[in-house]
């Protein structure tokens, strides 16, 4: 068994509210401290720690994850009990077997039972019986690096293996088992909290569930002054040739005079993004909901302008309109399909439109 082979992800990239990935690292490492340890060990109880990570797809879940193996520089194991040719022992042998000071992820665990899977892309099962754990390559969006990785190779791999026919008491029975191993963290994630049976995320198993939500206007500042970093854009930043010649083909001659500059911008794309002045300084539930919108898809966008800030900057208040637009289309053609009619944007029907 080996544990999956990635690039260290930088735990600066992993962008989320204020104070909550470093309580999440703090947890884990008093977990892995000897304290704890022997703690656990003179009362009898198991040195486990279980940990549900939920919320909207995109929100940074798996990214953190990965961070947090980084940081902790920890080895880091993914199983998918959804996977072709899994069975209940296959997966109690798998959990059973993985060594104490690592992390265990177990991706999108609402999608392990045939109901989930009539639901989730192939992606999620891995035709290699040699495929219990899945090497990723952590450059791009990591939300989507375990589902692609599974897709490439359940298109070499073959057919041949049987779906999955891991069941709920063999799930449970498997978690159990792991807890008798020293040290383990295992982290789940899911966009669905509410489709998990309770005895599956009862304390004892899970006894941390944390919540992802879609971004705030502080994530998206923050997201701005790393992207688009001081060394990089102010005055004695040390940009290539190459990353000189396409600010020019851009006509993007950006240079932030100091921090305050820099954080000013990064301030005025996340007024432009939530369409609120000063949006960084209000209570987060003031701005909750506002914009439905998940760092995931923040993070596309300035990308796309990687040697402009400016531009991203400039650009934004239409890129976001564009944006909801979009995703308010998507929606009203997935209630069609549901509904059978045409349904219009505004929530009433189209009269005479059938399907």
């Amino acid at each position: 068994m080996q544990p999956i082979k990635r690039r260290a992800r930088e735990w600066g990239s992993v962008i989320l509210p204020p104070g909550k990935k470093e309580e999440i690292l703090e947890g884990i490492k008093r977990f892995l401290s000897d304290k704890d340890r022997k703690w656990h060990a003179s009362r009898g109880i198991p040195h486990r720690k279980g940990m549900i990570l939920y919320g909207e797809p995109g929100a940074g879940k798996t990214s953190l994850v990965i961070a947090l193996a980084s940081k902790l520089n920890i080895d880091m194991y993914i199983i998918n009990p959804a996977q072709r040719g899994m069975d209940d022992a296959k997966l109690s042998t798998l959990l059973r077997n993985c060594p104490s000071e690592t992390i265990v992820l177990i991706e999108d665990i609402d999608c392990i039972f045939p109901a989930g899977r009539q639901n989730s892309s192939t992606a999620n099962e891995v035709n290699n019986e040699e495929a219990d754990y899945l090497q990723i390559d952590d450059e791009g969006d990591s939300e989507t690096q375990l589902s692609r990785a599974a897709a490439a190779r359940d298109g070499f791999a073959g057919g041949g293996q049987p779906p999955s026919t891991v069941t709920m008491s063999g799930l449970l029975n498997a978690l159990d088992g792991v807890s008798s191993q020293e040290g383990c963290v295992v982290i789940a994630t899911t966009n669905h909290l509410e489709r998990l049976d309770s005895a599956l995320i009862r304390e004892g198993r899970f006894d941390d569930h944390i919540h992802f939500t879609f971004a705030i206007p502080r994530q998206a500042q923050d997201l701005y002054v790393h992207l688009f970093p001081l060394e990089d854009f102010g005055p004695y930043s040390e940009r290539s040739d190459f990353e000189l010649e396409n600010e020019e083909s851009e006509k993007s001659e950006v240079i932030f005079k100091d921090q305050a500059d820099l954080e000013k911008h990064a301030s005025a794309f996340a007024d432009a993004i939530f369409s609120t002045p000063n949006s960084i300084h209000l209570p987060a539930e003031e701005v909750k909901g506002s914009k439905e919108i998940t760092m995931a898809a923040l993070q596309s966008y300035l990308t796309g302008y990687k040697y402009a800030p400016i531009d991203a900057l400039e650009g934004a208040s239409k890129w976001i309109k564009d944006y909801e637009a979009t995703k308010q289309e998507k929606s009203r053609v997935r209630l069609t399909a549901a509904l059978g009619y045409d349904y219009s944007p505004k929530g009433a029907p189209s009269k005479g439109k059938t399907l």
